[in-house]
C-alpha cells in the first residue's frame, strides 16, 4: 500500500515574505511559548496539534503548536515543535526543538536582528536561534 504524503497548512495564505527560525532548547513546549510571550509580547496560545508523517513512518505523529491567533494574516505567527513522543519531524534539522514562524511584514528589520541576537541573551533557557531558509520547508506548505 502506498502512503501518500500531506501537506499541512501552516498558515491560511502563505507569504513569500514567510521567515523561519529553529530554536534549540531543553524547554517543554508550553515553557517556549510563555518565554517568548513575556520577552516580545507575541500572544502565542496553544492550538490543535499538527499532524505530519516524518520520513520513513508509515503514521502521522502530533506536534504541539502554538498560533498567536490574529486575525490579520499579516500578523501569523506560529511555534511549532519539531519533535514528538514517536520522533523527528524536521530531520535535517535535528538539532532544532520547535520552528518558529513569522511574517517578515510584521517585523521590522530591526526586530529580526533584536530576535537573533538577544533572544540568546534575554532567554537563558533558549540555547540558540537561527534563521531557517524557508526554501528547505517548501514540502510542509
Amino acid at each position: 500500500m502506498k502512503t501518500v504524503k500531506k501537506k499541512y497548512p501552516l498558515f491560511d495564505q502563505p507569504s513569500e515574505h514567510l521567515i523561519a527560525f529553529g530554536i534549540v532548547t531543553d524547554d517543554p513546549d508550553y515553557r517556549v511559548c510563555w518565554l517568548l510571550n513575556q520577552w516580545g509580547g507575541f500572544g502565542l496560545t496553544r492550538v490543535d496539534d499538527i499532524h505530519a508523517f516524518p520520513v520513513n513512518t508509515p503514521n502521522p505523529q502530533a506536534y504541539s503548536c502554538f498560533y498567536n491567533g490574529e486575525a490579520d494574516p499579516f500578523k501569523s505567527m506560529r511555534l511549532i515543535a519539531n519533535k514528538s513522543t514517536e520522533g523527528i519531524w524536521l530531520t535535517h534539522f535535528k538539532q532544532v526543538d520547535f520552528l518558529l514562524l513569522m511574517d517578515r511584514r510584521t517585523t521590522a528589520s530591526a526586530m529580526i536582528i533584536s530576535l537573533k541576537k538577544q533572544v540568546s541573551e534575554t532567554i537563558p533557557q533558549i540555547r540558540g536561534l537561527f534563521e531557517i531558509p524557508v526554501s528547505s520547508l517548501a514540502g510542509l506548505f
